[in-house]
């Protein structure tokens, strides 16, 4: 009985002592990406440009997408732009933008970026902006959304930012930051 005791102790070592070791191995750190859009077009195109609309993509999928590069993407992404100071607003059509479905900052910048919608009457489900569930922990900052048929915003997962100047607020129509 002694000789089975010692047996079923050494067992129990090893085992505690490869699962603790396993824990121990190096992992593969979750980088984050920095994607750049280029472009004040809303467009969905192979040209070497990255438009808001892709970069959503490339931020949700972690991986490169048309133009835009997502070189180390996981959560927590960064979506930025660099579109000249005369043209910083970027006129949204049809379809609408990729809802965000994984944590990403989205910060248009010092001189601050405006998501335009088209107008119209309001129309369920036209939103400028939507921010799943999935997307818990987006952060929005310098950028002004409105115009849009519905209330231009839907953010299920969004954490308000303030800019410099405590500036932070969302209207029912005109949902902006």
């Amino acid at each position: 009985m002694g000789a089975r005791r010692v047996d079923l102790l050494a067992v129990v070592v090893v085992s505690i002592t490869a699962t603790l070791g396993l824990w121990a191995l190096p992992r593969r750190a979750v980088a984050v990406a920095t994607i750049v859009v280029n472009t004040a077009a809303f467009e969905d195109v192979t040209n070497g440009e990255c438009s808001i609309y892709e970069a959503i993509i490339a931020a949700n999928t972690n991986a490169d997408y048309k133009g835009c590069v997502a070189a180390n993407a996981g959560v927590g992404d960064s979506i930025v732009f660099d579109l000249s100071p005369g043209n910083r607003r970027i006129n949204l059509g049809n379809p609408a933008l990729p809802a965000i479905t994984e944590a990403v900052t989205i910060d248009g910048g010092v001189a601050r970026v405006e998501l335009h919608g088209s107008g119209g009457p309001p129309v369920s489900g036209r939103h400028g902006l939507t921010v799943a569930h999935e997307g818990f922990g987006t952060i929005i900052r310098n950028l002004v959304i409105n115009n849009f048929a519905d209330d231009g915003d839907r953010f299920a997962g969004l954490r308000l930012a303030v800019d410099a100047g405590g500036r932070c607020g969302l209207s029912p129509r005109l949902g902006g930051l």
